[in-house]
């Protein structure tokens, strides 16, 4: 499966409310800011966002996710990106850095 592909299969998993609250339970506790109970988030409590960050020379083969986390009153915005590479790229934090700037 080319890379561009596999970037879209994640983008339209964790597009799924329930899939993405999952990733945060599995992949991200402890890396979220400690007022945010991720046992209870629920599907209601999370929007994805319609954005990205990516430039678009680079978004065919690019993906990424933006959501709104409510917590009561509070809201936070969390953004994954995903990057399936082949081999290790040691530029890597540099490509990231360029997502940033670039907007």
């Amino acid at each position: 499966m080319p890379m561009g592909d596999k970037d879209k299969a994640f983008r339209r998993l964790l597009a799924d409310e329930r899939l993405f609250l999952r990733f945060l339970r599995r992949f991200l506790r402890g890396r979220i800011p400690g007022d945010i109970d991720l046992d209870s988030l629920s599907a209601e409590d999370v929007e994805l966002q319609n954005i990205t960050f990516i430039p678009p020379d680079l978004s065919k083969n690019e993906s990424d996710v933006l959501y709104k986390v409510r917590r009561g009153s509070a809201q936070v915005y969390i953004y994954v990106l995903v990057e399936h590479q082949s081999r290790v790229d040691f530029m890597m934090p540099f490509r990231l850095l360029s997502y940033v700037v670039h907007t």
